[in-house]
């Protein structure tokens, strides 16, 4: 074997050897997800007590677990038991409401004023209180139109607007980090984060490494996080259980509980302006612009890959049913949601189980990097840019509602550039 040929060998082994170790890593990962669900099956058939409930004639079925507060917790007792079961004279119209709040510590209020009265009547005769003093807000927060993007030389007015889901009134002003506050704005865990640069960080030495400053959306409280090196400042962030991962053409993540920051292996295909996002602690890169055949010749990409942390590599997955670039993505009920881009109301849902793509309704406006969020089992699209040049900042917020599997119109939200949002 010549030294050519030899190359070329070394070459494909090492290729070989780089998909199998990903291959391994991805059958781990798949065996510690099906143990997990071993687990969840056993601890639910090994409940020593399962229940047969009658609520006003109508059964429904549940375990003593699940009834872990208010009234309910005492009903479990002997003195309730008729024949095994247990016998409720109320109406069961909101019962099954009632379960869900108790299963899942979220509630699900219905639409229209007379049922959720009807339904919080309900909640407090089972000393369940809990549903109506947890209604969500969406708190959208981003820099006050006319801005010129990405130019901090512009006015750095942050605005920031709040809007009780299920309430009468529409958006309306809340309280906002002082001026000085200005950088990129993002979200996670009930939280607002702004990235700041250099040139709009701290010039104390004992904050010269803070550029990260977190902000309770819902105590109106501020806080830098220490840093201990310069965090590039890159334009896609996504937020999973305290650690951002970010990408601008190089790839990191950051620790929130350390400040530490780490450069990740760069995907396959190198892309720019891509969209991230994280499902069952598994890292995917979706999307984004690549450099085509011609000089100076860039076109959206249907490539995504995901990050296999242990190898420090990526992989490909299956790829995007259309071209996508300047997306919003969003995790949710254990799937992957693509929204918008540029000239696209498209929304696509990936589905890891399976690494299979579908085609959710589109989207009643087509919009560029819009805030998305998810409060009360449905998932909420708020402004974003209409052009790709990200100029002319929308108003416009819809809703998409899985029981009905169709978008619905919200109240509009001020013009806000590069807005975020988070639920409290």
């Amino acid at each position: 074997m010549d030294g050519a040929s030899a190359r070329r060998f070394n070459t494909v082994l090492q290729r070989a050897m780089v998909l199998l170790t990903a291959e391994q890593q991805r059958l781990a990962i798949e065996k510690a997800a099906f143990s997990r669900l071993l687990a969840e099956v056993k601890e639910f058939n090994d409940d020593p007590q399962p229940l047969m409930m009658d609520v006003g004639g109508k059964p429904f079925h549940t375990h003593t677990k699940t009834l872990h507060q208010g009234m309910l917790a005492a009903m479990v007792s002997d003195d309730f038991r008729l024949a095994g079961g247990l016998f409720i004279d109320r109406d069961p119209k909101w019962f099954a409401l009632v379960l869900h709040f108790l299963r899942t510590g979220r509630g699900m209020r219905p639409e229209d004023t007379q049922s959720r009265n009807e339904m919080d009547r309900e909640m407090q005769y089972y000393n369940l209180v809990g549903l109506k003093q947890k209604q969500k807000q969406i708190i959208v927060i981003g820099h006050a139109f006319p801005r010129i993007y990405n130019d901090h030389r512009a006015s750095d007015q942050i605005l920031c607007q709040r809007l009780c889901v299920g309430g009468s009134q529409g958006w309306e002003k809340y309280h906002a980090p002082p001026p000085n506050h200005d950088g990129r704005w993002f979200a996670g865990d009930g939280l607002l984060f702004v990235f700041k640069d250099r040139e709009h960080r701290p010039q104390s030495p004992e904050l010269s490494n803070d550029q990260v400053l977190k902000f309770c959306a819902a105590t109106g409280s501020c806080n830098y996080i220490p840093t201990r090196e310069q965090i590039p400042l890159h334009s896609n962030w996504t937020y999973h259980r305290g650690m951002f991962y970010g990408t601008d053409g190089h790839f990191g993540k950051l620790d929130m509980s350390t400040g530490t920051w780490t450069a990740l292996q760069p995907p396959l295909q190198w892309r720019f302006d891509p969209s991230m996002g994280v499902v069952g602690n598994r890292l995917f890169v979706i999307g984004g612009t690549v450099e085509g055949k011609k000089p100076l010749e860039w076109a959206a990409t249907v490539s995504v890959e995901e990050y296999l942390p242990r190898a420090n590599i990526w992989v490909p997955v299956a790829d995007l049913p259309i071209a996508v670039a300047k997306a919003t993505v969003v995790a949710f009920d254990g799937k992957l949601l693509v929204i918008g881009g540029i000239d696209s109301n498209a929304v696509l849902e990936y589905n890891p189980a399976n690494d299979k793509w579908k085609t959710l309704p589109h989207l009643l406006v087509a919009r560029i990097k819009p805030a998305v969020t998810v409060v009360e089992d449905s998932v909420v699209v708020i402004g974003g840019y209409a052009t790709e040049y990200c100029d002319t900042p929308l108003q416009s917020v819809e809703r998409y509602n899985p029981s009905t599997d169709q978008w619905e119109r919200m109240p509009s939200v001020c013009q806000i550039h590069d807005p975020v949002a988070v639920v409290i």
